[in-house]
């Protein structure tokens, strides 16, 4: 946490805030979060774009780009006024509008996992998790049968295994994978060669849309994850297995069991999803 429709739902919250704006000023104050190699500075650098893929965001400047990935409570919090950096605020950015207007871009992160590296733009292969990253979840129509093909692959793994594995495909986690796989009635712990080419493309199709669905409520809000202006997500009003073990299943009423799958613990309905 935070996934892919809320990491989506951070950079359109940032975009039309910090697009164009000029960093004047970098701030690091835990330096392990800030990847900064000596001879990249972001110092004087226009924000060109933000884009997505999987669970990373990627600021692009006018030579470089920052690579940022929140992993566990990481949040990226816009400031349109001076204030003093939060506790947990480990990097701060100043940015300036050309006007002479400054604006700040705090990163905030109570666990201290996420990370934050600055590369020129042909080194995306110095952040290794971000240069094996698989299709992005909202782009699997582009990928014709890909589950299918996985299963083939890794035959004995779990369903829920392979599409938690970022190298296969990039940006879910274990809120939106246990939710597709109740879409789809598939059990999590089933071996995913087990599962038929045609439920493994019905799953496969259930994806995105289940992601673009979030993104619509801004994100699933827990805990810890907020967008770019500090804002809950209120995606947790439908979540159908999520969090929610022990309660009645939405479709047919039985109660919900929890059990581990890839390490992870899993929601399912025993009786709708067989």
């Amino acid at each position: 946490m935070p996934e892919l429709p809320e990491v989506e739902t951070i950079r359109r919250s940032l975009e039309e805030l910090i697009l164009g704006q000029r960093i004047i000023a970098v701030e690091v104050l835990t330096t392990v979060i800030f990847q900064n190699p000596a001879s990249i500075d972001a110092t004087g650098q226009m924000i060109t774009s933000l884009r997505r893929r999987g669970k990373y965001l990627k600021i692009h400047l006018e030579d470089c780009f920052l690579l940022v990935h929140l992993r566990m409570t990481g949040k990226l919090l816009f400031h349109e006024a001076l204030t003093e950096p939060d506790k947990h605020c480990h990097v701060r950015f100043t940015l300036e509008d050309g006007k002479g207007k400054y604006s700040y871009l705090d990163y905030q992160d109570v666990r201290k996992f996420g990370r934050i590296g600055l590369y020129k733009d042909e080194q995306e292969i110095l952040s290794p998790g971000y240069a094996r990253l698989g299709p992005d979840g909202l782009d699997l129509e582009l990928v014709p049968e890909h589950l299918y093909a996985l299963s083939r692959s890794f035959p004995k793994r779990s369903i829920k295994a392979l599409l938690l594995d970022q190298d296969l495909i990039a940006g879910l986690g274990n809120i939106y994978v246990d939710e597709a796989l109740f879409r789809a009635r598939i059990r999590p712990d089933r071996a995913s060669g087990r599962i038929s080419k045609q439920r493994l493309c019905s799953l496969q199709a259930i994806i995105p849309p289940l992601l673009e669905e979030s993104i619509g409520f801004r994100g699933t809000s827990f805990s810890d994850y907020v967008d770019g202006l500090g804002k809950k997500g209120s995606f947790s009003s439908r979540l159908a297995v999520y969090g929610r073990k022990g309660e009645h299943c939405l479709n047919c009423d039985r109660p919900l069991k929890s059990i581990k799958v890839a390490g992870r613990t899993t929601v399912f309905c025993p009786h709708c999803q067989r």
